[in-house]
């Protein structure tokens, strides 16, 4: 039986629109879209670039079990992927605080 951790998918466009698919255990639940506000979204680029996220590892993860996890994808360049698994959400300071970023996105946008 899994947790009660959220469970949604945000999939965020460069000019700025977003989906956000709030599965389970979220304040709402459905299928949502909106366009992220300047300073969120600029803040959120700005900390990527800041991490260096392409030289990051692809996997993170806890010693433990019973966690939270995420996988994230960016797209950046035409086109070119980094993808990072992190079982615990503790992958670098970096990656959390840009979860951090992220999940207040889920209660801070006017998803319609």
């Amino acid at each position: 039986i899994y947790g009660s951790c959220p469970i949604f998918e945000l999939n965020i466009n460069s000019d700025r629109t977003a989906n956000y698919n709030a599965i389970n255990y979220n304040d709402k639940k459905g299928k949502f879209k909106t366009t992220i506000k300047g300073s969120n979204y600029d803040s959120i680029i700005e900390l990527l670039n800041y991490i260096d996220f392409p030289n990051l590892k692809d996997d993170y993860s806890v010693g433990w079990t019973d966690d939270q996890g995420s996988s994230l994808t960016i797209t950046f360049n035409n086109g070119q992927t980094k993808k990072i698994s992190d079982y615990g959400l503790i992958g670098t300071f970096g990656l959390i605080a840009l979860y951090n970023k992220l999940f207040e996105l889920c209660h801070n946008q006017n998803w319609k």
